[in-house]
């Protein structure tokens, strides 16, 4: 029997400000559906933006540093929340 899959981890490598669609400002592509999780936890602040009429579905989301923000205009949603 073959272990269960693990979910893949993305890391923001982006800009300061930059929008979640971006796959050069994430570590492993973009967090958008089941299988990923996405990760905000650099040095300083910086905002991530998920425009109006976006939509991601990650397994989770983890917020790491106390000064980065979510901007949700679209829809976020996924299994579990970190």
């Amino acid at each position: 029997m073959a272990p269960p899959p693990t979910d893949i981890q993305s890391d923001w490598i982006g800009p300061a400000e930059g929008d979640w669609s971006d796959s050069g400002a994430w570590s492993n592509g973009v967090p958008a559906g089941p299988g990923t999780i996405a990760v905000l936890g650099g040095d300083g602040t910086y905002d991530v933006t998920i425009a109006a009429g976006e939509s991601f579905s990650p397994d989770g989301v983890t917020l790491d540093d106390y000064s980065a923000t979510l901007a949700v205009d679209g829809t976020l949603g996924g299994h579990r929340q970190r």
